[in-house]
């Protein structure tokens, strides 16, 4: 937003037009509030090391105990595929309220080797591990 611009948009709403009632002001206010927000998100990124971003499925077998997790991922540049295991912090993006990290198990299944690149939770407990990360679901988010 350059300098004219935001000149021209405050000299309205002091002459007092509405955003409301000026279709012109009222979308050109909501870009500027877009633009703040996205640049917001961009500037507040914190880089993972060891992250992944994956695709939640669900255990089918049953294996997984709550707050267990199965996860096998390959190595960059590497073709070998590793399972994770111990402690994995899990969050959907954007992560909104420090609630919505959880702290999980990873433990290693070999009846769930089969699911490569996707994080594994379990069928278990009182409430799904992935509604609790901002009220998610497994419907492919990543």
């Amino acid at each position: 937003l350059d300098a004219a611009c935001a000149a021209m948009l405050q000299a309205m709403l002091l002459a007092g037009c509405s955003p409301s009632s000026d279709p012109l002001l009222g979308a050109c206010l909501s870009a500027v509030r877009a633009h703040h927000l996205q640049s917001l998100r961009r500037k507040s990124r914190v880089p993972v090391r060891q992250g992944v971003v994956l695709m939640g499925s669900l255990d089918h077998s049953g294996l997984l105990t709550p707050d267990q997790v199965f996860l096998q991922v390959r190595e960059p540049g590497s073709s070998q595929w590793r399972v994770v295991e111990g402690p994995v912090a899990v969050a959907k993006h954007p992560v909104m309220h420090p609630g919505d990290v959880r702290v999980l198990q990873a433990v290693n299944v070999p009846g769930l080797h089969g699911n490569k690149h996707e994080l594994v939770f379990s069928q278990w407990g009182d409430r799904p591990v992935p509604n609790q990360l901002s009220g998610s679901d497994l419907d492919g988010d990543l």
